[in-house]
């Protein structure tokens, strides 16, 4: 009802108020300690300007997810895409017009203080409605939903540094930057699984209200078919032209970073769906956290062994292994919780072509112009990036073909089964 919804906008924004409050204190207590630990008393400065940033940024991660749910998908990417560049654009303007750099900060943090005024105009409808102190049911339900699924990143933020910090004390630092330059996710790819769930998990909840547990299933189904044949040829391109990447990037001096790089591109057949938001809707959010900590324990058991054997390739494979965990964990979890079976929700045949499909096009597409568009250690930035662009029209294309045989073969195989 209204009312509850209310007190819940108040609650949240409370919570991401007195959030924000407690890392800006932490932040600005810090302050002197880090700037003399790191021998630079301008970072003392900088740092007291920045700290503000939390108590004004996490108000607004309420806004994207209210307007999902109202249906405004696209304006909430749209809102978030602005209250992402603006701040930048403000913080560049500013050091190009010759200012200081903390007269630059000063304005990226007023830019991005501004932004909180979307906070009570989006969220006026419920702002606006009879103030009542949050129930505590109101607080027992958001914390018992929110809190498996924040303290279920704990696990993750800690990997994502720790395989870094293993291999800093086993290479020598040549070796280690080409370790830090290759272990990264493909860009802007890794968020897509993420962003497509925002989406999907208000549909699915309106599935659940109108046709039970399967229909949510399907829902899920579709938009993990939907989300791995956009991905996964981008994966495989990576992949496949891992070497080159690196070079385009970062210059022909990291192009052994390719190894790790290509291990880590891998990851996007793993994470281009968020295994969470079933849970989510499912009321099953324990589950998250019980999923992360699985995938903690199989990262840190395999990556001392992986990365003794292997070096950088070692450690790539266990943080993807710890991912695959997780994934793992999950989809077991909800076949055991919905009484079903894997493939009623999980199109693992379907995934299967479309992995083997991405991986047949771009090699394909490589041996048919890779003679004449071969990637040289010598060449510019410009030529790689012409003839990486090259390689990837010639891999969109053979990756369409294999999308109309697969639809036409799809099509020609229902098409007997019905007639049967």
């Amino acid at each position: 009802d209204t009312a509850r919804q209310g007190r819940l906008a108040r609650l949240l924004i409370g919570i991401a108020l007195a959030a924000g409050a407690l890392a800006a204190g932490a932040l600005a207590a810090t302050a002197g300690p880090l700037a003399r630990l790191h021998g630079n008393q301008d970072l003392e400065a900088a740092i007291r300007v920045a700290c503000f940033y939390p108590l004004v940024t996490l108000p607004l991660a309420i806004v994207r997810p209210a307007m999902i749910c109202r249906g405004r998908a696209i304006g909430a990417t749209l809102l978030e895409t602005a209250n992402a560049c603006v701040p930048v654009l403000v913080l560049v303007l500013l050091s190009m017009a010759g200012q200081s750099f903390l007269t630059s900060l000063r304005g990226w943090v007023l830019a991005c203080t501004v932004r909180v005024v979307v906070v009570p105009v989006f969220l006026r409808r419920e702002l606006l409605t009879e103030w009542r102190w949050p129930r505590r049911d109101d607080i027992r339900a958001v914390m018992g939903f929110s809190l498996p699924i924040q303290f279920s990143r704990v696990p993750g933020i800690v990997q994502s540094y720790l395989d870094k910090v293993i291999m800093s004390v086993s290479l020598t630092p040549a070796q280690f930057a080409v370790y830090a330059m290759g272990a990264r996710e493909v860009p802007f790819v890794g968020q897509i699984g993420s962003s497509v769930a925002s989406v999907a998990v208000p549909k699915m909840v309106r599935a659940r209200t109108e046709g039970g547990i399967p229909a949510v299933l399907a829902v899920w189904r579709r938009v993990a078919t939907a989300t791995a044949a956009f991905t996964f040829p981008i994966g495989a391109f990576c992949v496949v032209h891992a070497a080159s990447v690196m070079q385009l990037l970062f210059s022909s001096r990291y192009r052994d970073s390719a190894g790790p790089f290509a291990v880590f591109a891998c990851l996007t057949f793993v994470r281009f769906v968020d295994y969470g938001g079933l849970a989510k809707v499912l009321d099953q959010t324990g589950i998250i956290l019980r999923s992360a900590a699985a995938s903690a324990v199989v990262f840190l058991l395999l990556s001392p062994l992986l990365a003794w054997i292997g070096g950088p390739i070692g450690m790539a494979l266990a943080v993807l292994l710890g991912t695959s965990a997780n994934a793992a964990f999950l989809l077991t979890a909800y076949r055991r919780t919905t009484g079903t079976r894997l493939t009623d929700f999980f199109p693992v045949t379907r995934l299967a072509l479309l992995l083997a499909g991405s991986f047949a096009a771009v090699g394909g597409a490589r041996l048919a112009v890779g003679e004449h568009l071969s990637i040289g250690v010598d060449d510019r930035a410009i030529i790689v990036a012409g003839k990486l662009a090259v390689h990837a029209l010639a891999s969109t294309f053979a990756y369409g073909v294999f999308l109309m045989l697969l639809h036409q073969t799809e099509l020609r195989f229902r098409g007997n089964r019905s007639g049967r």
